[in-house]
């Protein structure tokens, strides 16, 4: 019994001394990034639900100077497209909703709505036209306002490939199911964000947003040229599930943490989730990191950069937000990772 004492009281200021290791090597990253201008943002790490790690640096803004701290929010760009998965297994899961359910049902006289499933848009097969990415004249200067401009755009817009033959990244089957989340919950689509994901997860720092800037404790985000130059500020509102979600690094892994703890569907609906076609799951991405896997999206808007996932074997989530870069986002979560992980260069 003694030497079982012993070998607790080594192990503790061991772990401890890992945990400092970590930290100070984390600290130094971040303090570089700062200092030699390469980035700004917070960067969280949560194990079995707790924080473990978190670090802001930078600024949220230059102009008035306020120094990124822990309440800091940032646009989190298609990292919103995992909250919007979530949002509508939960209806599948609930009975109003099917995986296999036709487009028809809420949109029948859109191209093709008899053909394209709700499983085919959580995972791009739709074939709905990527409108966002169409450089032609019909298409180049739209910038639809409100709901009925968005879904007049679709109505009229033709199908890019045959739903279900193969899978195309797009913006726009996000959109359609944000539409589709409020026709089932009957209120718009920051109602629906806000009572099934924000008030169950007791998130604070958490919502649907507008504008960069506004209020003051959103981040605005920078490019470099010859120094930070402040990015226009973009109207997230129509982007609606796609990509409008604002968020800090320590909430969006909470969120994740949620996912594969079952606190909004049971395993057989996660199991689904994370099931990859042509490299896709329902919201979500499988990423390797050397022999581990984690499961998680990224995010881009404006100059935003972002990152978030979960590493279900270890019930470590982490979330990396970048309001201003020089460097490859993917880089310095490398960097960190390896810090986390012990496995020091």
């Amino acid at each position: 019994m003694k030497m079982l004492l012993l070998l607790a009281l080594i192990a503790i200021p061991f772990f401890c001394n890992a945990q400092d290791l970590k930290n100070k090597h984390l600290d130094e990253l971040f303090d570089r990034l700062e200092t030699k201008n390469q980035a700004m943002g917070s960067f969280s790490i949560a194990e079995k639900g707790k924080v473990v790690y978190q670090r802001a640096f930078g600024y949220a803004s230059l102009n008035p100077e306020i120094k990124a701290d822990s309440t800091t929010r940032y646009q989190v760009g298609s990292i919103s497209k995992t909250f919007t998965a979530v949002i509508i297994l939960q209806m599948v899961h609930e009975g109003k909703l099917s995986l296999q359910e036709p487009l028809f049902r809420f949109f029948p006289k859109w191209p093709q709505a008899e053909q394209i499933t709700i499983e085919q848009l959580l995972r791009h097969r739709s074939g709905i036209h990527n409108f966002g990415e169409d450089r032609s004249e019909k298409y180049s200067l739209v910038n639809p306002q409100t709901r009925e401009e968005i879904l007049e755009i679709f109505e009229q817009a033709p199908i890019d490939f045959k739903p279900g033959s193969r899978a195309e990244y797009n913006n726009a089957n996000y959109v359609v199911l944000s539409l589709i989340a409020e026709e089932i919950d009957g209120t718009s689509f920051t109602e629906t964000f806000q009572a099934r994901i924000v008030k169950p997860l007791q998130l604070r720092y958490t919502y649907v947003g507008r504008n960069a800037g506004q209020p003051s404790h959103e981040a605005q985000s920078y490019y470099w040229r010859r120094g930070w130059q402040k990015h226009p500020e973009g109207d997230l509102s129509t982007l609606m599930g796609a990509g409008a979600i604002v968020s800090t690094p320590a909430e969006v892994n909470v969120f994740f943490a949620a996912i594969f703890n079952e606190e909004f569907f049971p395993q057989e609906m996660i199991s689904k989730m994370i099931s990859l076609e042509d490299g896709f799951g329902m919201g979500i991405f499988r990423y390797p990191f050397n022999h581990r896997s984690c499961y998680g999206h990224a995010g881009s808007i404006g100059a935003f950069e972002s990152m978030a996932a979960h590493f279900p074997d270890e019930e470590i989530s982490f979330a990396l937000c970048l309001n201003a870069t020089r460097r490859p986002l993917n880089d310095v979560l490398v960097e960190a990772l390896k810090v986390w992980f012990g496995e020091f260069d």
